[in-house]
């Protein structure tokens, strides 16, 4: 009898903890964000004054496709004058806070009102992506008029695109969206070949030794950066950070490449003589097509990378949150530690190859070993 009644209160007890859950459920607290990204990280939908709306797991999680995108810091701005700046900077996985944007005009990305957004890298700032207002309340139409009672703006980017392209080459037949470098003369461009290394295949543009004479023994040449920074994209958004010259910067490296987890440097055959500067001619009309001298001495190899600091739009400081300032951002031509490395038009790597009185760097004409930390 006792067991049964034991038995009993056990049940009892059990039963009263399953409807105590029923009638007292645990309190769940609420987020709400003030950012959407797209799966693919090709569009950010931005709330405007206020609260947004309540974060879900699939907002949460970070996608294989928004990893992708390499972004993990963002900027915008809404310009309506120099004295009315809206103003917003944040990390991804954070809920910015956007007031002050000026309501019942039309925002485009060319003409004032302008509004604009900038992604990027949070280490280096480096600049992967612009891009504008495409969608307003679920309005795609134009104008996108911003009204007074207008919720949220979605914002679609454009990629600054790296990968050095030689000759004819077209990447998913995208062509010039993709980085171009140009010569005078021309031959240097022409005679340039790609040539396996590892895993991979990297142009190297020759300088020839005839005689005994480097020929030529200077040239100069034009990197055009591609996609976002297209003449019809956002080109004229971007200005240089720098109020003088050198509006860029142009750095010889020692060549180098990925093979097996590992990089690698070479032996010798190193060219140190030959210098590589910025051009004088550089505007920020062809912020995009960044010029460049040549004086070539001695033989080898040696590799170039270019850095832009830039800002978006415009320099003055927001009035809408405590006169926040632009972000520096940097127009590279790679990405990461990558920039360093040669690049093969594909991954992330950002030095141009060349070679003086060198055709070819397989193994015949040059060693490799590994870079040492």
């Amino acid at each position: 009898m006792k067991k049964i009644l034991l038995t009993g209160i056990v049940i009892l007890l059990a039963v009263f903890f399953v409807t105590c859950e029923e009638f007292f459920p645990e309190e769940t607290k609420v987020e709400y964000t003030n950012v959407v990204y797209s799966q693919d990280g090709s569009q950010v939908k931005l709330y405007l004054d206020g609260i947004g709306v309540p974060v879900t797991k699939a907002q949460r999680a970070m996608s294989l496709e928004l990893s992708k995108m390499a972004y993990d810091y963002l900027e915008v701005i809404f310009y309506n004058s120099a004295t009315n700046v809206a103003r917003a900077q944040w990390e991804l996985g954070q809920s910015p806070t956007i007031s002050g944007v000026t309501r019942g005009v039309a925002y485009s990305k060319d003409t004032i009102p302008v509004a604009l957004m900038a992604v990027g890298t949070k280490d280096g700032k480096t600049l992967l992506g612009v891009g504008h207002i495409t969608d307003v309340d679920g309005n795609t139409g134009t104008p996108l008029t911003l009204t007074a009672t207008a919720s949220y703006v979605t914002f679609t980017l454009i990629a600054v695109k790296t990968g050095l392209l030689v000759g004819t080459e077209t990447t998913a037949g995208t062509g010039a969206a993709y980085d171009s470098l140009s010569f005078t003369p021309t031959t240097i461009k022409t005679s340039a070949t790609r040539t396996p290394l590892g895993d991979a295949s990297y142009p190297m543009y020759p300088i020839p030794v005839i005689n005994g004479v480097i020929t030529p023994a200077t040239a100069t040449g034009t990197y055009t950066f591609g996609g976002a920074l297209l003449t019809a994209n956002y080109l004229g958004q971007l200005k240089f950070a720098r109020s003088a010259a050198p509006y860029a910067d142009v750095e010889k490296r020692i060549p180098r490449y990925m093979d097996n987890g590992r990089y690698m440097i070479p032996k010798g055959n190193i060219n140190t003589r030959s210098k590589v500067t910025l051009g004088t001619s550089y505007a920020a009309a062809t912020l995009n097509e960044v010029p460049l001298s040549f004086t070539f001495a001695g033989t080898g190899i040696f590799s170039f990378y270019i850095d832009i600091p830039v800002i978006l739009y415009d320099a003055a400081s927001g009035t809408n949150n405590g006169l926040l300032k632009p972000i520096t951002w940097h127009v590279r031509t790679g990405f990461g530690s990558e920039l360093y490395s040669l690049d093969d038009g594909i991954s992330s790597g950002g030095c141009v190859l060349m070679g003086i009185g060198v055709s070819s760097l397989d193994w015949l004409n040059i060693e490799w070993k590994w870079e040492t930390p």
